[in-house]
């Protein structure tokens, strides 16, 4: 009797884990909608941060002031163009080139989310008076009960275009994700993303130089696409398209969220244009539907002698240890959240442990391996002629 008590208890913990590991519903979009996220719109005439004018759409309700069943949002005062979309359907970005829905690290994504458009408040039709387009979304999420020790992660994958305004850095158009919790904003699960400057004009003023050596590193790439939006009067009193639009293709970050279980976090994404208004940003994010954990892509059954890739989600700041099977070959570094391996006839596992200020994250895949192809030999062991091969 003790024994089958002992042994329902454990099947009755292993079903209450497994669904405390389970994912907000709607996280992922895969509703094809907004339902369960908050929203918002404004503008940033007086800066970005609390001080922007807003329009808000709260999560609990439907169109015209809520998100429930709604996929669209139109721009601050623009009802003619969407500042916030859901995308269901994949096509390509018309700067950037790539997926607007990704497949990365070894993850297809179903669904993602577009922020944001390439209108601006002045010369668009938007009839502004100064100050860019804001667009956010954010979803309040209670981390589920259990042990701190389990990750409970949260994973997502960005790609975005930024027009360059040349102003100071803190008024270029800027995408961000913010993780905030009871205790404030969790900085190393936090970012944004602009393209730099030298900040050699004052605030409000155009014609600072790039730090495109900054921007290239950061993965940023210049579009062969110009701007839709004219330019300001030129030198010549002339204005022009610019081609000065950078694009940043998909990058997949994950974070852990178990040392908040029990709490109420929220996850934000906003993307902005440049102060003054003339230039615009859009991001699209995609968010997996998987919490319980680090997980590596690759290939759980390999060749010989061949080589293959594992990777996982990359951790802001992390530092990254991969450990592979005995007489295997690493191809690349060991030091990224991808690695090439080169396989011999024995399988074996590969572990990844990554860690940063605010996680530490480790996942195990046991691989097999098959004998390489061999072509027919004779007895000699001279290589048969491809006649020999054939059956009769």
């Amino acid at each position: 009797m003790t024994f089958r008590l002992s042994l329902l208890f454990l099947i009755s913990c292993t079903r209450c884990f497994a669904q405390s590991q389970t994912c907000p519903v709607n996280i992922d979009f895969s509703t094809g909608d907004l339902t369960h996220w908050y929203a918002y719109t404004g503008n940033n005439k007086d800066g970005n941060g609390s001080s922007i004018t807003r329009q808000n759409y709260d999560s609990s309700q439907a169109s015209p002031s809520g998100t429930r069943g709604v996929r669209t949002i139109t721009e601050f005062r623009f009802p003619s163009v969407n500042g916030i979309q859901v995308i269901t359907s994949n096509s390509r970005d018309a700067f950037g080139g790539f997926p607007t829905i990704p497949s990365i690290n070894g993850y297809r994504y179903n669904y993602s989310i577009l922020l944001g458009s390439t209108s601006i408040t002045t010369g668009n039709g938007g009839g502004g008076d100064g100050g860019g387009y804001v667009r956010g979304v954010s979803y309040s999420i209670r981390v589920p009960d259990g042990p701190a020790s389990e990750p409970y992660t949260m994973t997502y994958a960005y790609a975005m275009v930024l027009e360059n305004g040349t102003h100071t850095s803190n008024q270029q158009p800027v995408i961000s994700a913010t993780l905030t919790t009871p205790a404030g904003i969790v900085q190393c699960a936090s970012t944004s993303y602009f393209l730099p400057t030298l900040n050699n004009v004052m605030e409000g003023g155009r014609g600072a130089t790039l730090d495109s050596a900054t921007a290239i590193q950061n993965g940023f790439r210049v579009s062969s696409s110009s701007s839709p939006n004219l330019s300001p009067a030129n030198n010549n009193n002339q204005q022009a398209y610019l081609q000065d639009v950078w694009t940043k293709a998909w990058t997949e970050v994950t974070f852990d969220l178990s040392a908040y279980r029990g709490q109420k976090v929220s996850l934000t994404f906003e993307a902005d244009n440049c102060i003054p208004g003339g230039h615009f940003s859009y991001g699209y994010i995609a968010i997996r539907n998987s919490c319980a954990g680090l997980m590596i892509s690759g290939d759980s059954l390999v060749c010989n002698n061949s080589l293959t890739t594992f990777s996982v989600p990359s951790l802001a700041g992390a530092i990254y240890n991969w450990q592979i099977p005995s007489n295997w070959t690493l191809v690349s570094s060991d030091t990224s959240n991808i690695i090439q391996v080169k396989a011999d006839n024995n399988g074996g596992k590969i572990i990844v442990r990554e860690k940063n200020s605010c996680a530490d994250l480790s996942d195990t895949i046991a691989i097999n391996t098959l004998p390489s192809p061999e072509e027919p030999t004779t007895p000699t062991g001279i290589r048969a002629p491809a006649a020999w091969s054939r059956k009769p």
